[in-house]
């Protein structure tokens, strides 16, 4: 697959790679003008890996890539991939290596998956994270995927994994309004964004206007039986400005201009989903909830509820 400029029987150095990539997608994003104290600490971990191309991968449950017998040395691919701790997202493998993510992601995937079409979809994804999601929407048929990250790390992750597949996805490390595309999407993802956001009305109609006729918009956020406004922290995380109720979620939606919202699914996180792995080793769930009841969290505050939301323009 050549969409990225790359023949994939021939690969070159990740870094150059990306950088080539990210500006061909974007010319706003140039590689050496990002700024980040551990860049070029992770770009050298990724450089370090073999430039293999494999032609095995699997967007099951797990998104896997490679084989372990295609690598001579396992243990520089291990070492790669712990120096770009933390794995939010998952679960991974590449070339043989589990990457046991914080997050389960594959449960959630479950919870929606059967809800929305991506056969022969283009998807623009707001707030991507390592790419999980895509890969799995690539999995369904999906027929490119174009997502925007501002973690800059989580974006090499996703990036990372397309090297490899030359898959038809690219993870762009910007916010999605820097770089609007020219093209409508057959679908779009918010999942896991709108509770940052400053402005979520805002959040929701910029989503609306990257839709087309009878376009597909998911959305997924936290919740909460009544609205949460600006809580000085929420289940330990600081930059929360508003956790709506359902109700409020719908009018939302509707003001933003789209039709025919649904609720497809209400969920309580669990530690069986969300939980510290050696490949996410710092603060989780069981660190933002209440030592004597996991139905509140630290601040005092309903324990973190999830629903799905899905729409069309």
């Amino acid at each position: 697959m050549s969409q990225l400029g790359i023949d994939p029987r021939e690969l070159v150095r990740f870094s150059d790679w990306v950088a080539a990539t990210w500006l061909a997608a974007s010319p706003s994003v140039a590689l050496c003008d990002l700024k980040h104290g551990d860049l070029s600490r992770w770009l050298a971990a990724i450089d370090s890996m073999p430039q293999i191309p494999t032609e095995t991968w699997s967007y099951g449950r797990k998104v896997a890539i490679g084989r372990k017998a295609e690598v001579a040395d396992q243990s520089v691919i291990n070492d790669a991939l712990e120096a770009l701790v933390p794995w939010r997202k998952g679960p991974f493998a590449l070339f043989g290596c589990d990457i046991d993510a914080e997050w389960r992601s594959d449960m959630k995937w479950d919870r929606l998956s059967q809800h929305v079409s991506f056969a022969d979809a283009s998807v623009i994804d707001i707030g991507c994270g390592n790419g999980y999601y895509a890969f799995r929407m690539l999995g369904r048929g999906a027929r490119s995927i174009l997502g925007f990250e501002q973690n800059l790390l989580y974006a090499l992750q996703a990036m990372l994994f397309v090297y490899y597949t030359q898959a038809r996805i690219c993870v762009l490390p910007i916010r999605y309004t820097s770089a609007i595309p020219s093209d409508s999407a057959d679908v779009v993802v918010s999942m896991g964004v709108l509770y940052h956001q400053s402005n979520p009305q805002a959040h929701l109609r910029d989503a609306y206007h990257l839709c087309h006729y009878k376009s597909e918009f998911l959305l997924e956020t936290l919740i909460a039986d009544t609205d949460i406004r600006h809580p000085q922290r929420y289940a330990n995380m600081k930059n929360v400005s508003l956790i709506p109720s359902i109700d409020t979620i719908t009018f939302m939606l509707s003001q933003a201009g789209f039709n025919d919202v649904q609720l497809i699914d209400v969920n309580q996180t669990t530690q069986l989903e969300q939980r510290r792995t050696k490949w996410m080793p710092f603060y989780s769930l069981e660190q933002a909830l209440c030592e004597d009841d996991i139905n509140v969290t630290v601040e005092g505050l309903p324990a973190p509820k999830r629903a799905i939301f899905l729409a069309r323009k």
